[in-house]
C-alpha cells in the first residue's frame, strides 16, 4: 500500500484577497510562512519516502518547511503545478463568478462543461495530473509520499482518483496547508482523510 499526502501551500496575499493566481508565482506572504511551519511540525513524524513539488514558489517554499526537518531532496513534477486560468488570473473570485460572459460560475459548478478564457480544459489538466500521478507509483510501490501542490489541482486530483462527478469540484474545500490522504491499494484509491488543517 502507499499513501499519498496532497497537500495544499501557505497562504498568499492573492489567497487572502481571494485572487486567481493560477500559474503566476506568487510568493508566500508571513501568514503563509507561518502556516508553513505548523505543517513541517505537524508532519514531523511522518517517515515520507519522497517529498514532490510543483515548480511554483509558494508550493516549493511549502515542501521545503516540510523537507528541512528531514534533509530530504524536493523532487521537482512540474505536472502538479496549479492549473492556468488564462484570463482570470490576477481577477477576484467575485470578478469572475459574476462576470456572466466569463463563465466563471458554470465552470466552478462543472468545470468540464466550461472552459477558462485563455486557460487550460479538464481534459489537458486530467492528462497532466495522470502523469504525475504515474510517475508517483511507478516508482513508489509502498509507503508514504508528499505532493505538495495547489488548491484547485488537489480538487481534481481527487475527482480523478476518486471517480467523483465533476458538478463536486466546487464542493470541496482545500485549505492553505490542508493534508488529504489517498491510499492506492489493490489498484484502487481510497480517500483516508480530506482537508486535515488541524496544526493550524
Amino acid at each position: 500500500m502507499i499513501e499519498i499526502y496532497l497537500i495544499r501551500h501557505g497562504q498568499t496575499e492573492w489567497n487572502s484577497n481571494r485572487r486567481f493566481q493560477g500559474q503566476l508565482d506568487i510568493q508566500l506572504d508571513e501568514t503563509g510562512m507561518n502556516q508553513a511551519k505548523q505543517l513541517s511540525e505537524r508532519l514531523e513524524d511522518v517517515n515520507f519516502d519522497a517529498i514532490y513539488s510543483s515548480d511554483l514558489k509558494r508550493a516549493h517554499v511549502t515542501a521545503t518547511a516540510i523537507a528541512s526537518k528531514k534533509k530530504q531532496v524536493i523532487g521537482i513534477l512540474p505536472d502538479l503545478k496549479e492549473i492556468c486560468f488564462g484570463q482570470w488570473e490576477g481577477r477576484t473570485f467575485h470578478e469572475v463568478m459574476n462576470d456572466k460572459i466569463s463563465g466563471g460560475w458554470q465552470w466552478f459548478n462543472n468545470p468540464s462543461c466550461t472552459d477558462i478564457p485563455g486557460g487550460e480544459t479538464a481534459e489537458q489538466i486530467m492528462t497532466r495530473i495522470g502523469t504525475a500521478l504515474d510517475h508517483v507509483l511507478d516508482s513508489h510501490k509502498e509507503g508514504k509520499v508528499a505532493l505538495v501542490s495547489h488548491g484547485n489541482l488537489i480538487r481534481y486530483i481527487l475527482l480523478k482518483c476518486l471517480n467523483l462527478p465533476d458538478e463536486l469540484f466546487g464542493k470541496i474545500d482545500i485549505g492553505n496547508t490542508s493534508i488529504s490522504v489517498l491510499r492506492w491499494e489493490n489498484d484502487n484509491f481510497h480517500l483516508h482523510c480530506l482537508n486535515d488543517c488541524a496544526h493550524l
